[in-house]
């Protein structure tokens, strides 16, 4: 059998570094992108989850993308979900979507406000960072049926606190350097019992 060599000449890839400095926002996004979160539900009662849901979009490197910081209204939990949802491509390379979502529990009832979300990315074509805003979110948090406003949660914080061992200080060892004299209180107590029987 007759072989084909061909010769394919060695390509050059030039790699810059990300210039600084970096937004505070940024989560390795480079490309071109938009963004929209949204939450399960806008009005819950007291201790009752809801979901939020971050979408991603548009042309980039949607494999390294990394979670982003979700700032929360204080009375608030959260807890990161893995999303279900695939890297959802269109077609075109480095074209799709990714999502991301949190699992969402409020501990205090009135009204909360999801303070605005920033999302910064790294546009090539302009050779500069790229904010997206996302719009403040109210969610409507209900009191129990009971009339309770305010979940009582377990404090690790204070509790760490209350069970902290209290160091030995000079007062404290003077004070059991003292009972040294107990040692001799049993001794000298049988020694009286047994002179008490000699002499009788």
């Amino acid at each position: 059998e007759s072989g084909v060599r061909l010769d394919v000449p060695p390509a050059s890839v030039t790699v810059r570094a990300l210039p600084e400095p970096v937004p505070s926002n940024f989560s390795a996004a480079v490309g071109r992108f938009s963004a929209a979160r949204a939450v399960s539900a806008e009005t819950v009662m007291l201790g009752q989850p809801l979901t939020l849901v971050m979408r991603i979009s548009g042309a980039g490197n949607f494999e390294t993308l990394t979670r982003p910081d979700l700032p929360l209204p204080d009375g608030w939990r959260s807890y990161p979900r893995p999303s279900e949802a695939p890297i959802v491509r269109e077609g075109i390379a480095g074209v799709g979507q990714r999502t991301f979502e949190w699992r969402l529990i409020p501990d205090r009832a009135g009204v909360h406000i999801f303070p605005a979300m920033n999302i910064d990315y790294f546009e090539p074509d302009a050779l500069a960072y790229q904010t997206v805003v996302l719009p403040e979110i109210r969610v409507d948090v209900l009191a129990a049926p009971d009339g309770t406003r305010e979940t009582k949660r377990f404090d690790r914080a204070a509790l760490a606190t209350a069970f902290t061992l209290k160091p030995l200080t000079a007062t404290d060892t003077g004070g059991m350097g003292r009972l040294w004299v107990l040692w001799f209180v049993p001794p000298l107590a049988v020694a009286l019992t047994w002179g008490g029987v000699r002499w009788r």
